[in-house]
């Protein structure tokens, strides 16, 4: 019988981080920095870093009520490589200023853990150890 201990042992992490808007922007705003200024900055670094996903989940404030306006979703193979990429001078000097201008850095929540796979493209894949 598998632990939990044997599933997490090797494999790519997941970190959830959930933020707030700055409360000066409206949420359209907040949205549209986020994916039309954010993403571009942010993106070709994570990937020259080694992240394998950086997705921005978008709340939807009239379907949702919950303290937070979005969920960035950043999967990599190690905690290794978010050290490397939280340490890169680009990082600090140009990724951390940016992010205070949409929202609210000391109001993360930073969560990490491991995806599982039960249903992909359709197709339940999840796989018994």
């Amino acid at each position: 019988m598998s632990t939990q201990d044997d599933k997490t042992s090797s494999g790519p992490v997941t970190i959830l981080a959930l933020v707030t808007r700055k409360q000066s922007l409206t949420t359209q705003e907040f949205h549209k920095y986020w994916i039309d200024k954010h993403g571009p900055l942010v993106g070709p670094f994570l990937s020259k870093m080694g992240a394998l996903t950086y997705r921005q989940f978008h709340v939807d404030p009239a379907t949702t009520s919950v303290p937070y306006d979005g969920i960035v979703q950043l999967e990599l193979p190690s905690m290794e490589t978010w050290a490397k990429l939280s340490s890169d001078p680009f990082y600090k000097e140009v990724v951390m200023p940016d992010e205070t201008k949409f929202f609210e850095t000391d109001k993360v929540v930073l969560v990490t853990g491991r995806n599982y796979s039960v249903v992909e493209n359709g197709q339940f894949v999840l796989e018994s150890k």
